[in-house]
């Protein structure tokens, strides 16, 4: 146990562990009060904010978050029966925008339910988006902001700016850093310690984005989800803040949205996310509204063009279409090395349609809730890849933690009008007698896919390759080949070795786990396989 701590820590930025330690001591912490003058006449948007999740609010007292419908039993909205990501929802509010909830009364419910600064929605991560939620909801439904609700706000704030997630980093970090801007814009900026405290919100945020955008418009983490979840964030404050305030900012952050949205939609080909790292349908905001809103508020198309090739090698994804075939490869490593809660055992993991239809998943993601399955959907066998000698490819534990874990070799790509190769490989078995490194060549031609794994180690290894397929085809075995019966195509997958059929789980949403057909080669030091369209 004290290894594994000393491999996951050992990763960790020096101000990841100072804020760890000190955030450990609340007591000796204070709230200090930020007072600003709030500029009404500022909470104006260019655009109406669509409803990108479905409807969570029975317009009564009834919530379904993360597909589990609960009420809320009086004034508790810290019901510790329920699962914390389900309470993080009920205190983000973003069921405020839903036309039949009064939207002025549930403001007022929260703050006269949630003392300061007690439960799950004063932390850090709830605030930041409740105030985008405060802040849009005012806007759109044109709710009075009263000096109760605007105290409220002030001490949200306050809060917030004291607590910022240094210790978390990634995604959360950024959360508060935008929630701040924003909160910002609204501060009267005529007070020297306000007018302070702004520059030092922007200067951070601004390292923030350089940090955590890469170049092809991916965010560093990796995932899907939450990368539609920040496009969606950055597109509110950019509807909400005036162009002229911190133009230098506004110009980093339109950057980043155009790049983003096409980082998004690559990573989406038929109008849903791959499944990759921790991503769930139902945490993505939909993208059949996010991107005509995206697309207003940067007056112009964010519609990825489809390319034969697509590599988007710093976020560590490549996607081709060949024929029939669309594939999305994993090339890149577990996520930043500081922050790696929220990826999978992936490495060379793929998915793959056929004239659009989903045949070969990614087994997504159901809970944050430590336990067998949020194990299950971090592990190697939860993926189409390679493990060796039933392994993991990185040391996942506890819910989010990764102790040790391994990098990627660089991909060799080659593409002609009818034929793509991808070759890629890691190095995270190299803990193993004989330091084993896995090669995977994927090769696209006359509108077959080929895969070929190789395991490169002077020591015998037990090896299993799998496959995981949509709940949507059925899998017949005749003889040696595996039959795939898809809506308008079968498939046949032919093989160097037997593939032994197997049952898995698909969870697409959180709070859902379905069955479906996994296929395991066993193997020793070289496995083909061939999938051909009937």
């Amino acid at each position: 146990m004290i290894f594994r701590c000393w491999r996951t820590i050992r990763y960790l930025k020096w101000r990841q562990i100072y804020y760890r330690f000190r955030y450990a001591f609340p007591h000796f912490l204070n709230s200090p009060s930020i007072s600003f003058s709030f500029f009404t006449e500022k909470l104006v948007s260019r655009f109406p904010f669509p409803l990108l999740s479905p409807p969570s609010f029975d317009g009564k007292q009834c919530f379904t978050f993360i597909n589990q419908t609960h009420a809320l039993e009086g004034n508790n909205w810290n019901d510790v029966s329920r699962e914390k990501l389900w309470l993080y929802h009920l205190h983000y509010q973003q069921y405020l925008l839903q036309e039949d909830c009064d939207a002025a009364y549930w403001v007022r419910k929260w703050i006269q339910d949630n003392p300061p600064y007690q439960g799950n929605g004063w932390e850090p991560y709830p605030i930041s988006l409740r105030l985008f939620s405060w802040i849009k909801v005012a806007i759109q439904k044109k709710i009075v902001l009263d000096e109760d609700v605007l105290s409220t706000f002030s001490r949200m704030v306050s809060r917030l700016y004291s607590r910022i997630e240094f210790h978390l980093d990634g995604n959360h970090l950024l959360e508060n850093l935008l929630a701040l801007y924003l909160a910002s814009y609204f501060f009267e900026h005529t007070d020297f310690r306000n007018r302070r405290i702004r520059e030092r919100i922007e200067s951070l945020l601004k390292k923030a984005l350089d940090e955590q955008f890469l170049e092809d418009g991916g965010h560093y983490e990796r995932t899907p989800m939450y990368q539609a979840i920040l496009m969606e964030r950055i597109a509110d404050l950019l509807n909400i803040v005036d162009r002229n305030y911190c133009p230098e900012l506004q110009d980093k952050l339109v950057i980043i949205l155009r790049r983003g949205m096409r980082w998004l939609n690559t990573m989406a080909p038929f109008g849903r996310i791959a499944l990759f790292n921790d991503s769930a349908y139902n945490g993505t905001p939909d993208l059949n509204g996010l991107n005509p809103y995206v697309a207003r508020i940067l007056n112009e198309s964010v519609d990825s063009l489809v390319q034969p090739l697509d590599s988007m090698i710093p976020s560590g994804y490549i996607r081709v279409g060949c024929g029939d075939w669309t594939i999305i490869q994993d090339v890149g490593p577990v996520g930043p090395d500081h922050q790696p809660g929220h990826s999978h055992c992936d490495m060379l993991s793929f998915c793959a349609w056929l004239n659009g239809q989903e045949i070969i998943v990614d087994s997504g993601n159901c809970t944050y809730r430590k336990g067998e399955m949020r194990q299950y959907c971090r592990s190697t066998r939860a993926h189409n890849t390679v493990t060796l000698n039933d392994m993991e490819q990185a040391e996942i534990w506890a819910s989010h933690r990764v102790g040790r874990r391994g990098y990627p070799v660089v991909p060799q790509i080659e593409c002609s009008s009818q034929r793509i190769s991808m070759k890629s490989g890691h190095m995270a078995y190299h803990f193993l007698p004989g330091k084993p490194t896995v090669v995977r060549n994927i090769i696209l031609d006359n509108n077959r896919l080929m895969v070929e794994d190789r395991v490169e180690s002077n020591h015998e290894i037990v090896c299993a390759s799998y496959l995981h397929f949509s709940p949507n085809v059925s899998i017949q075995k005749i003889g040696k080949d595996i039959i795939v019966i898809a809506d308008s195509r079968r498939i046949r997958i032919s093989s160097s070795v037997e593939g032994i059929l197997e049952k898995g789980y698909y969870c697409p949403d959180f709070g859902k786990i379905i069955e479906n057909t996994v296929v395991r080669f066993v193997f020793k030091n070289k496995l083909e396989y061939v999938l051909t369209p009937i």
